[in-house]
């Protein structure tokens, strides 16, 4: 077998799909010598780099001669250091570990290992050399931990050293210029990155979740825009996606995805808002819906729903409906709307929304 579909079936037993062991059959079986450019709307799919000569991959170690006791009894003046070529990067995108030990493992009967924390598993083993270096990637976003290690063949080790490894998101958050607006005006959805997606495997897309209509695609930068209007009165959903190249709802690979934001196209005049407030401590959140019009005397409620889908506030006879809200640490998104009463996200009728809110659990002061 060709080193780079090797190399790639390890790189699969960390973390590829079926679909994708499949394909690396298929290429085995084909004869060819080397992998066809793989691009998808423009981006090159990421590929691993070609297999160091005399590295063996996984877990697997190459039979080495027994030697003399004074080598044996060197083990105490053995050292290992690992390094990444790259350390923050994207998933699927590849990295090179390296680990170097301070001497020949040649005449030895150590070996040069790479493990791979996380899974348990050996990545590469090297019998001779100072060096030994394995590539290796993660189709989703984490961190991860390896080890370079100086061991014999039955496990004992001299010495040993690790590194982390962070393959990130882009950290997608959305915005919309007005949640409520009247019948055939524009509104401005706004999805902004951390980091520029334009390295990157992927795309920022954005789409209208109620009709499953695709609407923009950024292959670069950190804001992506578009302009969206409906001609008849309704609530419409949208939100944006770090995905690979698609039109279809949802796209293919998703990585990770905004908050739902809704925009309500009316003929009414009602119009609400939703505001936190976290003074004074560090377990909830105070929410504030407030109404254009006390609801009183008509059919709807003020209602405030989070990101489960639970509605958490329910006012029907005011025009401001505050609650205490418990967050999660890692956050929550949350609504108001004035609609017809129901425990179901979205309720029914909606005449009014809110811009969403993000809400996280704030840390003990010290």
């Amino acid at each position: 077998m060709k080193p780079w579909l090797i190399l790639s079936v390890v790189a699969c037993v960390v973390g590829c799909g079926s679909q994708d062991m499949d394909a690396l059959r298929a290429a085995a079986s084909s004869g060819s010598s080397e992998p066809a450019p793989s691009v998808v709307g423009g981006k090159p799919v990421p590929e691993a780099p070609p297999v160091q000569p005399g590295v063996t991959l996984g877990s697997e170690l190459q039979p080495k001669p027994e030697s003399s006791p004074e080598l044996r009894s060197a083990a105490a003046a053995w050292s290992v250091s690992v390094t990444a070529s790259a350390t923050e990067l994207w998933p699927t995108q590849y990295t090179t570990l390296t680990a170097t030990a301070s001497a020949d493992v040649g005449p030895t009967p150590y070996y040069i290992r790479i493990l791979d924390y996380q899974s348990g598993a050996f990545l590469g083993s090297c019998g001779s050399g100072t060096t030994c270096a394995v590539p290796v990637t993660r189709p989703t976003s984490g961190y991860a931990y390896f080890a370079g290690i100086i061991a014999d063949s039955l496990g004992n080790e001299v010495a040993r050293s690790w590194i982390s490894v962070n393959w990130h998101l882009a950290y997608l958050s959305m915005s919309v210029s007005a949640a409520t607006l009247p019948v055939g005006s524009t509104t401005t959805l706004s999805v902004s990155s951390y980091y520029d997606v334009g390295p990157s495997p992927f795309y920022i897309e954005l789409f209208d979740t109620t009709t499953g209509t695709f609407l923009k695609r950024c292959g670069s930068g950190t804001l992506c825009t578009v302009d969206v209007s409906q001609t008849t009165a309704g609530t419409h959903t949208y939100r944006a996606f770090l995905s690979q190249y698609g039109d279809a709802y949802p796209p293919p690979g998703i990585q990770e995805s905004t908050a739902t934001h809704y925009v309500t196209w009316t003929s009414s005049a009602w119009s609400v808002s939703l505001s936190t407030d976290t003074s004074g401590t560090y377990s909830y959140v105070t929410l504030t819906a407030t109404a254009s019009a006390d609801v009183s005397e008509y059919p709807y409620a003020i209602q405030i729903f989070d990101d489960k889908g639970r509605q958490v506030a329910y006012c029907a006879y005011a025009s401001v409906c505050s609650v205490q809200y418990w967050p999660t640490l890692q956050g929550n998104d949350l609504v108001a709307f004035i609609a017809l009463p129901s425990k179901v996200l979205p309720p029914p009728d909606i005449q009014a929304s809110s811009k969403v809110v993000h809400v996280a659990l704030l840390p003990p002061p010290g």
